[in-house]
Parts: structure tokens; sequence; C-alpha cells
């Protein structure tokens, strides 16, 4: 299961996805992701172009850590959520 998705579904919060699913990704994709999709909170939107992003960041409550697009989410002033531990934990050395 997706921790993102089971996140989301808990929270009660609704959880929008915009991804490029690569055709090495897609077998994948259709056997593990899709199913979980079909939830009255998650809406999958798809790949979304540079334009789109920045705006689909900052209307976002909070992100759920794609460390790819951590950067742009806090330059769009919108949370970030991430794990205690791993590469976004807070540093106090």
């Amino acid at each position: 299961m997706s921790p993102d998705i089971e996140i989301a579904k808990r929270s009660g919060i609704p959880f929008k996805i915009a991804a490029k699913v690569d055709d090495a990704d897609l077998v994948y994709f259709k056997n593990e992701i899709l199913p979980l999709l079909k939830h009255p909170l998650i809406e999958f939107l798809g790949e979304i172009n540079e334009n789109q992003k920045c705006e689909f960041l900052s209307k976002a409550r909070a992100l759920l850590f794609p460390i790819g697009v951590m950067i742009e989410a806090m330059w769009s002033g919108t949370l970030v959520i991430a794990w205690r531990n791993g590469s976004g934990r807070r540093s106090d050395h």
C-alpha cells in the first residue's frame, strides 16, 4: 500500500496527486496504485506542467514529502510534512 495514500485516507483530508507515470512504471501503477485511487478523498490529476505546478503547490494545505518537489513547495509557501528520519529531518547538530 502507498503510505502517502494511506495517510490521506486516515486524515480525512482530500488528497490530490499530480504525477507523471512513465511507461516503465505503468504496470506497477495499474496493478498497485490505480486501485488505491478509487476513494472519494483521492484525486489523481496526472502530469502537470511547470506553469501549473506553482499554483498547485501554493493552494495545497501541505505536501506529503516527495523529495523532488520539497524545495518547490517550500518556495511556494506550502507546509511540507516529512518523516522524522531521513533527508528531510531537522538537524540540531
